[in-house]
């Protein structure tokens, strides 16, 4: 069980500082503030396996590091990729959103190089994407989310 400032990542809400621990009718509950969020509080029971801990700092720079080696898991088949991308992007862990990023972030040049557009469903995802990945690596790094987001798009263009 984790306990008062601990750091835990939560989907979408990336890092989250436990501010308490309440009990309520229903059981312990925690109390959590995201991040990159400090005006929302986020309620959740301490029995839940939808927390992981944060990457660590030797663990985000490899991470960089890799981008340029890790695969593209775009495909064709838009009712496959919908279902693999939501579900990477509710629940995956930062190396999964990285590959998910880059992919993404690849294809939105390709097709801009040729006077296209994204769908609006794949900008959705990677500008959620983008937000958990550099809401972790700011945290991770103890760098801005704009330092971390400038260092993924270029790390994402290598190649």
């Amino acid at each position: 069980m984790l306990k008062k400032g601990d750091h835990a990542v939560y989907g979408m809400n990336g890092v989250c500082e436990i501010t308490d621990i309440e009990e309520r009718e229903s059981g312990k509950f925690y109390r959590m503030v995201p991040e990159n969020d400090k005006g929302l509080t986020i309620f959740l029971p301490v029995t839940t396996d939808r927390l992981r801990p944060p990457t660590d700092r030797k663990e985000a720079e490899e991470l960089l590091n890799s981008i340029p080696d890790m695969p593209d898991i775009w495909t064709d088949d838009s009712k496959s990729r919908r279902k693999r991308f939501s579900e990477i992007v509710s629940c995956g862990g930062l190396r999964e959103i990285m590959i998910l990023s880059r992919s993404i972030f690849r294809k939105k040049c390709e097709r801009r190089s040729r006077g296209r557009t994204m769908y609006a469903f794949e900008d959705n995802q990677l500008r959620s994407a983008l937000k958990a990945a550099t809401g972790e690596l700011s945290y991770s790094l103890s760098i801005s989310s704009q330092q971390a987001e400038e260092m993924l798009e270029y790390k994402f263009s290598e190649n």
